[in-house]
């Protein structure tokens, strides 16, 4: 899947869960542009997947 701006970043690959193929967590990142009666989930944090994005954001810290 392309998005606007280039291909999904993916982190956390694993290949014991399904020997054979790579998983991995996909994460997208774009703006998004919302009108006032519009509705968005802003509880990330209670994703089940949160924590492999948590955890790889702590060992890879921003390079700017």
């Amino acid at each position: 899947m392309k998005t606007k701006d280039g291909l999904p970043f993916c982190i956390d690959f694993d290949t014991n869960e399904m020997p054979g193929k790579i998983v991995a967590i996909r994460v997208i990142l774009d703006k998004y542009i919302f009108g006032p009666d519009d509705s968005v989930r802003i509880d990330l944090v209670d994703h089940p997947l949160y924590k492999k994005l948590e955890a790889y954001v702590k060992t890879n810290p921003s390079r700017g």
